[in-house]
């Protein structure tokens, strides 16, 4: 008795490791077309979806949060063809300005899910609309790499995929945390500047942009942060008061070269600018605008390296 019920549960597993290759596949697709994944969005909002096919993407850098989840991209903003990163299909259709993007066009689309920014009001606005139309719409704000983190495993549990959750994730959290050990214990005064295509040049806080969140995080003082008049329009009156040990920029717009030929139009000539310690140590630093001023999202960890080998130099020999 004890020997054929053995051949019998042998038989039954057999049968379950001897199904084809391409039957499991069907098995795993079935299961994902029926995944279905509830979750709460930066407005508090409860957001139910199923498996989306069709998605439109309110911001350039939430695109790429969304590929970097496996998902793929029906419609998106124009500022999302200005990112290099970004791959987008030529049949992605422009929706316009991220800041007012085209309703009537959205959800004509007919979309089976939208990612939007919380920071926009004309993206916000749209919910009640959306909600109406029966068409899921979730609303995120990314300021910092937990941010980041939160919303990539959001976006990997609708696509199924927590192998890129462990990619583009969990392994760039490691790779900060191994960049934060670098940081000496030092608190350097830092200033942050954002340089526009318009030659335009503002003073930014630590929470305004990611370079400030970086820096913040590394341990290093905003002069900003110490003293809100700094913030704003540039000063150069202000600045020099504060001569700050570093000074890092990055520019915003399309035209990065116009951006940086207007820092030294507008600074390197003044006798004011060349005056501060920074500048005379050369510890004016440009950053690159897709990691310091667009969120970097899977390359946050490669952000923080640049930062820390401006601020904490690696010695040499070491590794």
């Amino acid at each position: 008795m004890r020997v054929l019920l053995a051949l019998a549960m042998s038989a039954i597993l057999l049968a379950g490791c001897g199904k084809p290759a391409g039957q499991q596949a069907v098995n795993q697709e079935a299961a994902k077309q029926d995944r279905e994944v509830t979750f709460q969005d930066s407005l508090g909002h409860e957001i139910t979806v199923k498996n989306p096919k069709k998605v439109a993407v309110l911001m350039g850098s939430f695109v790429d949060v969304w590929q970097s989840a496996g998902g793929t991209v029906s419609a998106t903003v124009k500022d999302s063809w200005t990112n290099p990163n970004l791959k987008l299909g030529n049949d992605v259709v422009n929706l316009g300005d991220q800041y007012h993007p085209n309703l009537e066009q959205l959800i004509s689309e007919k979309p089976d899910f939208i990612i939007g920014s919380s920071k926009f009001d004309a993206q916000t606005g749209l919910y009640d609309q959306l909600k109406q139309a029966g068409i899921p719409a979730a609303f995120f704000k990314v300021d910092s790499f937990d941010d980041y983190l939160s919303m990539l495993k959001i976006m990997t549990d609708i696509t199924g995929r927590a192998d890129l959750y462990e990619q583009n994730g969990i392994k760039v959290q490691e790779q900060i945390a191994q960049v934060k050990k670098r940081a000496d214990g030092s608190h350097p005064r830092v200033l942050v500047i954002r340089v526009a295509s318009s030659g335009a040049i503002k003073v930014m806080g630590s929470n305004e942009i990611v370079l400030g969140e970086i820096l913040k995080d590394l341990g290093a003082e905003n002069v900003a942060d110490k003293d809100s008049s700094i913030k704003g329009d540039f000063s150069m009156e202000a600045v020099v008061a504060s001569n700050p040990d570093d000074i890092f920029a990055t520019t915003m717009g399309s035209d990065t070269d116009k951006a940086k030929r207007a820092v030294e139009k507008t600074l390197s000539s003044d006798p004011a600018w060349q005056s501060l310690t920074a500048v005379k140590q050369g510890k004016f630093h440009m950053m690159d605008k897709f990691l310091y001023q667009i969120k970097p999202n899977a390359n946050w960890g490669k952000a923080y390296e640049g930062v820390a080998d401006i601020l904490f130099p690696k010695q040499e020999g070491s590794k």
